[in-house]
């Protein structure tokens, strides 16, 4: 069986990241949810997506991206160990 196609999604916890996260969970997806508050966010994606905690498929990584440090953590939070995504989703502080 090929390994799950892996992604990060900023601005996990609502909106068109929320959507983004849900939809590519759904398809099989490895999520990399990053947002401000992941233990409230998680939940909610767990119970919008059925995953059982400790899903592998669905990770979540503080994230917020007007703080240098907060982004610096995300980064290295994010390794080939927790399966580093080949690409990524804006979902969030684009502009």
């Amino acid at each position: 069986m090929a390994e799950a196609r892996s992604v990060v999604i900023t601005g996990a916890s609502r909106g068109l990241g929320f959507a983004s996260a849900v939809r590519l969970y759904a398809r099989g997806w490895h999520v990399v949810a990053a947002m401000r508050s992941p233990e409230a966010g998680l939940e909610r994606l767990r119970a919008a997506t059925g995953a059982a905690p400790g899903d592998p498929r669905l990770t979540a990584v503080q994230l917020d991206l007007v703080d240098a440090a907060s982004v610096a953590g995300a980064g290295k939070a994010i390794t080939p160990e927790n399966s580093c995504p080949p690409c990524g989703r804006q979902g969030a502080g684009g502009s």
